[in-house]
């Protein structure tokens, strides 16, 4: 019995003939990761921060942004993901912060921090945040950390 040897190549003919191939590049893709750690936030970006006795601290940068004053009062919202933050007739009373020349503001609200821990955020944090225009508010996104 005679038996032909036919030899397959896994690269298609044209492919070997047509002359140099350009770079090839590797690059990882960010979400076959898991990522640690906190995210900063630098002192002169907007940020909410929470504590666990209840105190939650809207920076001076994010109170600029919302034009909160300390005898203004606000609503806060909690999911799972977010936490935001509203500037309302009726609400939550700002108090400010005892710092000379900030314009830093807080809320003590223990029930909301509660709320906030119960929906998978650890505390205390202190996350970045940004305005939302069309819903005048300040929006803070859970850490990536946290899950």
């Amino acid at each position: 019995m005679s038996r032909s040897i036919v030899s397959r190549s896994p690269v298609p003919k044209d492919l070997r003939t047509a002359g140099p191939c350009g770079k090839v590049e590797y690059y990882w893709d960010l979400n076959s990761f898991s990522w640690y750690g906190e995210e900063t936030v630098k002192r002169k970006d907007p940020f909410l921060s929470v504590n666990t006795q209840g105190r939650i601290t809207i920076s001076d940068e994010a109170a600029k942004l919302m034009e909160i004053n300390p005898s203004d009062t606000v609503k806060i919202g909690v999911n799972k993901y977010f936490l935001a933050v509203r500037k309302l007739d009726s609400g939550l009373a700002v108090k400010p912060v005892k710092a000379k020349k900030s314009k830093a503001v807080f809320i003590i609200a223990r029930k909301i921090a509660q709320e906030i821990l119960n929906n998978g955020w650890t505390l205390p944090c202190k996350v970045p945040c940004v305005l939302d225009e069309k819903n005048k508010m300040l929006v803070a996104k859970k850490p990536a950390s946290v899950g």
